[in-house]
């Protein structure tokens, strides 16, 4: 009897502390989307993706020419050798 109440009164305390944090778990998600909601973290939002597009555009240009001034750089060895 005393290992079955003790397992029935571990039970529900496990009940009450799933219970507590499936509350906290919800509050969080709520502050979360509040937040996320708001206007500040909008703004912010839409700045960091200028920014990553902005980052993207620069790194893609440097990305061109450095590939095409290796192509010249490969096709000037190629005529020099050729001569």
């Amino acid at each position: 009897m005393a290992r079955r109440r003790l397992r029935n009164n571990f039970l529900k305390w496990l009940e009450q502390v799933k219970a507590l944090r499936r509350v906290e778990h919800i509050g969080k998600k709520v502050g979360w989307f509040t937040e996320t909601r708001g206007v500040t973290s909008k703004v912010d939002c839409f700045q960091s993706w200028r920014l990553y597009i902005k980052r993207y555009k620069l790194a893609k240009k440097f990305l061109t020419r450095s590939a095409a001034s290796i192509d010249k750089q490969l096709a000037n060895e190629g005529f020099s050798i050729w001569k």
